[in-house]
């Protein structure tokens, strides 16, 4: 009996911790075209059963997880190498279909049709894409004031759009089809112009981008 208390301790706080690590930023959401959105773009290191994320600091790094079918992820970093850790985490797409969840427990990786969803509410808002992206504009309307979408770029071998664009992974409804190309949901923005209407695509190369969930 003794010995089995210490074990269901153990095992409590185990799983404590664990829940901490994967909760980092899931406290703050937002209700919004009939879905629970976080907030944040998803910034875990750790997957569903408490097991590391790899952090590729470097370009070699993120070069060798992609080319060896290994999850990683990244911050953006800045052209004078700072990283910009208030925009959330990069991931790979082997991050994505990896069996161990990239989503934290009770939420989902947002999927096409929930983007599309949400696309059509704010276009019924006001052309709500610029509340989307327009920080000054964003607490005007309550559908939009806490998701706000930031144009913080993507990542190839090497970094680029930070200002103009933001590139998020999506949810395939085939986990099998993922391990061959995962679809993403991208928008932009050129300076003094409207945003552009999301672009929805795919990709089966190296890329790095952005994850935003859904609740369950």
């Amino acid at each position: 009996m003794y010995k089995w208390s210490i074990l269901g301790g153990i095992l409590i706080v185990s799983f404590a911790l664990k829940t901490i690590a994967q909760k980092q930023i899931v406290d703050t959401t937002i209700l919004t075209s009939k879905a629970i959105w976080m907030e944040s773009n998803l910034a875990v290191d750790v997957f569903r059963n408490g097991d590391k994320i790899p952090q590729a600091q470097s370009d070699e790094a993120w070069q060798e997880a992609g080319f060896n079918e290994q999850p990683a992820w990244c911050y953006y970093s800045s052209d004078n190498g700072r990283p910009e850790k208030g925009a959330g985490k990069l991931y790979n797409r082997f991050a994505l279909s990896d069996p161990r969840g990239l989503a934290p427990l009770g939420w989902h990786i947002a999927k096409t049709e929930e983007w599309l969803a949400l696309e059509k509410k704010n276009i019924e808002r006001a052309k709500a894409l610029d509340f989307l992206l327009s920080p000054e504009e964003v607490s005007k309307v309550d559908i939009t004031k806490a998701t706000h979408f930031g144009l913080y770029g993507w990542r190839d071998v090497g970094f680029g759009g930070w200002g103009n664009s933001v590139t998020f992974w999506m949810q395939e409804e085939d986990p099998q089809a993922m391990l061959e190309s995962v679809p993403t949901v991208s928008f932009s923005r050129e300076e003094n112009e409207a945003p552009s209407t999301f672009d929805y695509s795919s990709t089966s190369w190296i890329m790095g981008h952005y994850v935003r969930c859904v609740k369950d």
